[in-house]
């Protein structure tokens, strides 16, 4: 016997997911740009693939405690702003907010070397795309 459509079911769990499919894409993209904290490293094609480069001289702090302080990591006030500002169907906006020094590390300057933590990568662009094919299967086979 032939499987039969419930289109209402479809049509329900498909305004479910133009609502919540955005969050859940802009929280992946979020998670992506704070791991690059704790990997000193942005990850671009491959994991880590971009490592931070270290500080030339220790801080006081370092040498005080002779251990190394995380890269970009004082009070933890940079790694905090990072937020999904707007999450749509139509857009999807994350970025650093409320911190004006964000975009010195982000793509560097004369006197401060690159520490990219936000930017397109590959390997988030792949794990959304496979969240969406989810989606679409999920519904699918409803």
């Amino acid at each position: 016997m032939a499987k039969r459509w419930n289109i209402k079911k479809k049509i329900d769990a498909f305004e479910k997911m133009k609502r919540t499919l955005p969050v859940r894409l802009g929280n992946k993209y979020k998670n992506h740009f704070i791991k690059a904290f704790a990997d000193e490293a942005f990850s671009y094609d491959t994991p880590k693939s971009d490592p931070w480069a270290q500080r030339t001289s220790k801080t006081k702090r370092d040498k005080q405690t002779n251990k190394r302080r995380a890269l970009l990591v004082q009070s933890g006030s940079l790694k905090r702003s990072i937020k999904v500002k707007r999450a749509t169907w139509s857009k999807i906006q994350i970025g650093s907010y409320g911190i004006p020094y964000a975009s010195y590390h982000n793509k560097g300057t004369r006197d401060i070397p690159q520490r990219q933590f936000i930017g397109k990568s590959p390997i988030v662009e792949k794990q959304v795309g496979k969240l969406i094919q989810n989606e679409i299967k999920h519904i699918s086979k409803l």
